[in-house]
């Protein structure tokens, strides 16, 4: 059996480009740093991501440069001859599923208050640390 999935989190780097194919369909494209942690350093990876119809049209309306998303999709690796005809090969996720976890408000700062949008996760009760095993939503 194959199998090509990803499921990954980070921060928007910046606000989602929206165009339409000659078909119609809406495309986003943006990038996220995904930012890993261990022996006291810090390792961030850029991730290009594409979301397709309702997930572009999603990532249009609420995805902002600075949110923190969870992207679940698969993986494409593509090659291309970039303008001066140098071989490339880029690596890109394929998003089937966005979820706004939470972005900045005008002052940079994190806002949880996204309870009631729509592909958001509710925030965590104060009572209890986050657990995302327990509660991320798949």
């Amino acid at each position: 059996m194959n199998v090509n999935r990803i499921f990954v989190g980070g921060r928007v780097g910046k606000t989602p480009e929206i165009r339409k194919t000659q078909s119609g369909k809406s495309v986003a494209n943006f990038s996220i740093a995904v930012t890993e942690k261990y022996n006291g350093k810090e390792d961030v990876t850029w991730l290009n991501v594409t979301a397709w119809d309702k997930s572009a049209e999603f990532a249009e309306k609420w995805i902002t440069k600075g949110a923190r998303v969870l992207v679940v999709g698969k993986i494409q690796i593509r090659q291309y001859d970039d303008r001066d005809g140098n071989k490339r090969t880029s690596t890109d996720v394929i998003a089937q599923d966005i979820q706004v976890i939470d972005w900045p408000d005008k002052e940079g700062s994190v806002s949880r208050e996204n309870a009631d949008i729509p592909g958001t996760m509710p925030p965590p009760s104060e009572e209890e640390p986050f657990d995302p095993d327990r509660d991320i939503p798949f």
